[in-house]
């Protein structure tokens, strides 16, 4: 559906227009024809610019202290084998690339003379800062092939996204050149992710992917875009199981669309049910857990992050477990200068086993819902002293301010704005809860998100000011709140 009139594009835009159909139309199966129509395309210049960027790094991959976790990973979920700590989406990604590659990728914790890090012989092994992100390090140790195979296929993955995202896109950004800016932007500030041996490449392209379906669907909303939906969910969970706050709201949106929007019920109904069939694989995964290591969960690495935010703001203390509080106590791991407390973890996991922590941390939070939910949003202010995260913040009032005004003046519900809204500030207060440190690497994979609604405040008061009257609000109505 094309939102913008002819009479509404710029004259270069329609001279482009022009060209190109005069090329494909005389040169229709002549190579050259295609070589300039590609010349011309915006999107052309930016995966080409990006791929250039990314060729100017030195580095030849990033591994942290969680990437031997998905390297060293042998269980075959088609036997009903899993792990707990990792769910199986990235493993699988990196053993096509062993494929390709006919070796296998070993990574171990520790520095080692492949790794781009550099400690002193003797000098204890603790986390360093790289490239503004806290990590613990890791290494190599065999399958140098193989993890170059596997940076490759993450980038063309990434320049995947960003051609889908980039089409998507359009149909919102009402500015043809602050559109192409803008998938600049996001292209160059996520490439060098695409150098981690995490699930943050991946996710962030699945993040790209999962938003210009979003876009879509709201534009032109269709049965098989909403099944489309309700099942790459799945799949985002089981590489970045954080993905899992995209189930409520999914289904609130599709749920709120369906009683709002009687036209688009069959479409609504639809999603629905492949959310809900989604739902009930992802409980069969954690059955799978629950028979193999005794906890019905998705991962225990919540459980882990929930021990680290008890351990380091002395929440054990009115904890609902009297043994374990007393754990947490006489632990002589608990003044330990790590933000993960991971020999905490390891410790209270052998002496109580994951069901029992996952337990005590939960029922934990709730019988101290009030204060754990304050000390969350004190943690979240604390972090506005970070430029990024006061970033997030002032937009994200402003946007939700202005979601509201608008919505009033414009008398329409600005469903895609909502719902990128709530996907990135659920997500970022989500970090808050669950996770004591590292919130600046976490959030970088719904970061595309915040970018997007970034972008359309700026369209939006480019608009207001160049615009007439009526023209503004007609712009306002047809794509910057869709």
């Amino acid at each position: 559906m094309n939102l913008v009139n002819e009479s509404e594009k710029s004259v270069d835009t329609l001279y482009a227009d022009e060209l190109k159909g005069q090329l494909l139309s005389r040169n229709g199966n002549n190579w050259y024809g295609f070589a300039v129509m590609l010349f011309l395309s915006p999107l052309a210049w930016i995966l080409l610019i990006t791929s250039i960027f990314f060729s100017t790094f030195d580095e030849k991959y990033w591994a942290e202290g969680d990437s031997p976790g998905y390297t060293n990973f042998y269980h075959n979920i088609f036997k009903g084998e899993t792990d707990i700590r990792r769910t199986p989406g990235y493993p699988y990604f990196i053993k096509i690339a062993e494929k390709i590659a006919g070796e296998t990728l070993e990574l171990e914790h520790g520095y080692g003379p492949e790794t781009i890090y550099s400690l002193q012989k003797g000098e204890a092994l603790t986390a360093i800062t790289l490239h503004g992100f806290m990590v613990y390090p890791a290494h190599v140790v065999s399958g140098f092939r193989a993890a170059s195979v596997l940076i490759k296929m993450q980038l063309l993955f990434y320049l995947a996204a960003l051609t889908v995202f980039y089409y998507a896109s359009q149909k919102i950004l009402s500015n043809n050149w602050l559109h192409t800016l803008m998938v600049l932007f996001i292209a160059l500030f996520f490439v060098h992710f695409q150098l981690w041996i995490m699930t943050e490449p991946v996710a962030i392209s699945l993040t790209l992917i999962f938003t210009s379906l979003m876009i879509h669907y709201v534009t032109n909303p269709r049965s098989f875009l909403a099944i489309i939906l309700g099942g790459f969910i799945l799949i985002m969970v089981m590489v970045r199981p954080a993905f899992v706050i995209l189930y409520p709201l999914l289904f609130a949106f599709l749920l709120l669309r369906c009683i709002l929007a009687p036209k688009e019920r069959i479409q609504c109904i639809c999603g629905l049910s492949a959310v809900l069939m989604t739902s009930l694989l992802l409980f069969g995964y954690s059955k799978l857990n629950e028979n193999n290591y005794g906890v019905a969960t998705i991962t225990r690495v919540g459980t882990g992050n929930g021990i680290a935010v008890f351990a380091f703001w002395g929440l054990y203390e009115n904890g609902c477990d009297p043994d374990i509080n007393e754990a947490f106590k006489n632990s002589e791991f608990l003044s330990e200068n790590d933000y993960f407390k991971c020999n905490l973890r390891s410790e209270l996991y052998s002496k109580f086993g994951v069901k029992r922590m996952k337990n005590y941390i939960s029922e934990s939070i709730k019988k101290n819902f009030t204060s754990y939910f304050i000390l969350t949003v004190k943690r979240m202010y604390w972090y506005h002293q970070y430029p990024s995260f006061l970033l997030y913040y002032s937009i994200g009032v402003l946007d939700f301010a202005l979601l509201i005004i608008m919505s009033l003046k414009a008398r329409i519900f600005p469903w895609l704005r909502l719902g990128c809204w709530f996907f990135f500030y659920t997500t970022l207060f989500g970090l808050f809860w669950n996770v004591n440190a590292d919130h600046p690497r976490l959030i970088m994979s719904v970061a595309p998100v915040f970018y997007l609604i970034l972008f359309l405040h700026i369209d939006l008061f480019c608009n207001f000011y160049t615009q007439s009257k009526s023209q503004f609000w007609k712009i306002v109505h047809d794509r910057l709140y869709q």
